[in-house]
C-alpha cells in the first residue's frame, strides 16, 4: 500500500505528521555490513525547565575535528568521525544503511540541562558539568572522603544525598524539560523513595526537527549524561551501578549511549527502562546503534506502538517491536492499546486543552502509553502488581494457554514478571522455557512477518484496562 505518494493528501498527511512529531519511515531499512561497521545516529532526548549555566559547556565541545561537507555517501575520504572533547569522539554509525550522514550538534548549541530534585527541596538544581560546582552543590565545597558512610553529608545549602540510589529521567523527540509526566514521574519516584536523588535531563533544542537530527543528537547528549554521572561517581561517591536510566522514545536509545559510554571508560550503569524505544533507523539494527541488553546489569523495555500507522501499510509505528532488553513486555501485544481509538476531542481534554499537545496524543496514543503505564507502576506497588506472563505468544495468553498466577517470590524466576517500574531481571534465559511446562521457545516477528528466534530476552505479555488505572492483575 503506497502512502498516497504525489497527491496533496499525501502531502498534507505527511505534514501533519510531521509537525505532530511523527517520524516517516518506509520500507526495509536493514543493515548489511556497512563501510567500516559504522553505528547509530539517532537519537532520544528529553528536556527540563533550568538554565544551566554555559559555564562548561564550551569546553566540553572543545577539539570538535572533521567537516560535515556536503553528501558523501559512499565517498571513501569522507572521515565518519567528530570528537567532543571530553566527551570523546563519536563515530557515525550505519550512514549508508539510513540514508543520511549527520553529526550530532555541538553541546554549546544543545544546550543540555540537568535538574536534580530531592524530597526535601522539590525546585530544581541544576547539575553543572563541572568539578568546583559539584562539590559546591553536593559536599559544601569538601569532598567525601570517607566511603564506608552514605557519600553525601548534609552541608546546607547544599544538597544532602541521604542515599546512594539515583534516577535520571528524560524525554524524546519534540519534547521538552516542561512536560507534565516528566515532572509527575519525579513526584512518584520520591514519594516512593523519598532518599533518592532523580534527575531530570533537558535536550529540547536538540530534540527538535528534523527526526534524523535529533535521533542523532542522543549521541552527544547521552555522552554528557554520562559524563556527569562519572563526575558525580568519582567526586561525591553516587555510584553508576546504583542509576537508574528511564527514557521515552528516542531517550530509551539515549540511555542505551549513556550505558555504552560508561562501560567504555571502566563504569557500569545499574539498570535502563525504555519506555517504548522509538523505531525508525533503529529496529533491526546491530546492538551498537540501538538500547541493548549489554548496556546496562538490567534493561527492561515496554513496547506498545508496534502497528503500522495505515492497516497493510509500510507507515511503520512509532515504537519497536525488536526485543532489546533482558525482559521485554508486550502489553496487548506490545501493538493497538485499548482507548487509543476515542478521537481527537479526547486527546486534547487528556492534555488540558492543548491542541498540539492533543494532536501528538492521538496520534501517537499507543506510543505514550508507556510513559502512562510505567507511571502507574509505581504508584500502584500495594494494589495492583502489573503482572505479565512469558509464554508463546499473546493470542496463547488469550487463550488461557499461559500459567496467570504469580507471587513476589516467583518474579523474575519462572514464567511472571512484574512491568514497569517494579520489574525484576530474569533468571532465565528465554530458550529456558522450551523446556518448562511444554512451552515452545519463543519467537518475535518482524514487521513483515518474519519469524526470529528470540536469543538474549525473555518476552513477556499481558492485558491493560482501557482507562486509568490501566492494571487489570490485581494481588
Amino acid at each position: 500500500m503506497q502512502f498516497f505518494n504525489g497527491t496533496r493528501l499525501g502531502s498534507f498527511l505527511q505534514t501533519l505528521l510531521y509537525i505532530t512529531g511523527v517520524p516517516l519511515q518506509t520500507g526495509d531499512h536493514r543493515t548489511g555490513t556497512g563501510p567500516g561497521g559504522l553505528g547509530p545516529s539517532v537519537g532520544l532526548g528529553p528536556s527540563v525547565s533550568a538554565s544551566v549555566a554555559t559555564r562548561g559547556l564550551l569546553s566540553l565541545s572543545l577539539g570538535l575535528s572533521s567537516d560535515l561537507g556536503g553528501s558523501n555517501l559512499g565517498n571513501g575520504n569522507f572521515n565518519y568521525t567528530r570528537c567532543y572533547g571530553v566527551l570523546g569522539c563519536i563515530r557515525m554509525k550505519y550512514p549508508r544503511q539510513r540514508g543520511f550522514e549527520l553529526f550530532p550538534q555541538e553541546v554549546s548549541v544543545i544546550r543540555p540541562s540537568v535538574c536534580l530534585f530531592v524530597s526535601a527541596d522539590r525546585r530544581c538544581q541544576p547539575l553543572e558539568p563541572d568539578e568546583a560546582a559539584i562539590r559546591r552543590l553536593f559536599l559544601g565545597g569538601q569532598p567525601s572522603t570517607d566511603r564506608t558512610q552514605p557519600p553525601f553529608a548534609p552541608t546546607p545549602p547544599a544538597s544532602a544525598f541521604a542515599s546512594p540510589t539515583s534516577f535520571w529521567i528524560t524525554h524524546g523527540y519534540l519534547e521538552n524539560g516542561h512536560r507534565t509526566w516528566l515532572h509527575e514521574m519525579v513526584g512518584e519516584l520520591l514519594t516512593h523513595d523519598p532518599a533518592a536523588n532523580v534527575f531530570v535531563i533537558d535536550w529540547g533544542k536538540g530534540a527538535e526537527p528534523p527526526y534524523t537530527q535529533a535521533a542523532t543528537n542522543i549521541e552527544v547528549v547521552g555522552a554528557y549524561v554520562g559524563y556527569l554521572m562519572s563526575l558525580l561517581d568519582d567526586l561525591c561517591g553516587l555510584r553508576t551501578s546504583a542509576a537508574h536510566f528511564i527514557g521515552h522514545s528516542l531517550g530509551a536509545h539515549m540511555g542505551g549511549v549513556v550505558g555504552s559510554w560508561l562501560r567504555a571508560r571502566g563504569y557500569v550503569l545499574g539498570r535502563i527502562s525504555g519506555m517504548d524505544p522509538a523505531q525508525p533507523y533503529f529496529e533491526l539494527f546491530p546492538p551498537d546503534a540501538r538500547l541493548d541488553s549489554s548496556d546496562a546489569l538490567f534493561v527492561d523495555v515496554i513496547h506498545t506502538d508496534a502497528s503500522p500507522l495505515l492497516h497493510g501499510g509500510t507507515l511503520t509505528g512509532l515504537g519497536t517491536q525488536e526485543p532489546c532488553g533482558h525482559a521485554d513486555f508486550y502489553p496487548n501485544a506490545g501493538r493497538d492499546q485499548p482507548g487509543c481509538n476515542d478521537g481527537v476531542v479526547q486527546a486534547i481534554v487528556q492534555e488540558k486543552g492543548s491542541f498540539l499537545y492533543g494532536l501528538r496524543r492521538f496520534f501517537g496514543c499507543n506510543h505514550i502509553r508507556a510513559v502512562e503505564y510505567f507511571l502507574e507502576s509505581i504508584r500502584s506497588n500495594n494494589t495492583c502488581a502489573f503482572a505479565a506472563y512469558a509464554c508463546e505468544s499473546y493470542e496463547a495468553l488469550e487463550r488461557g494457554e499461559c500459567v496467570v498466577s504469580c507471587n513476589r517470590a516467583e518474579e523474575g524466576q519462572g514464567n511472571c514478571n512484574r512491568m514497569g517500574f517494579h520489574a525484576k531481571k530474569p533468571r532465565l534465559s528465554p530458550r529456558a522455557f522450551g523446556a518448562v511446562d511444554g512451552v515452545p521457545q519463543q519467537h518475535w516477528r518482524t514487521g513483515d512477518g518474519e519469524e526470529v528466534s528470540v536469543k538474549d530476552s525473555v518476552l513477556y505479555y499481558s492485558m491493560t484496562g482501557t482507562r486509568a488505572p490501566y492494571c487489570r492483575e490485581s494481588k
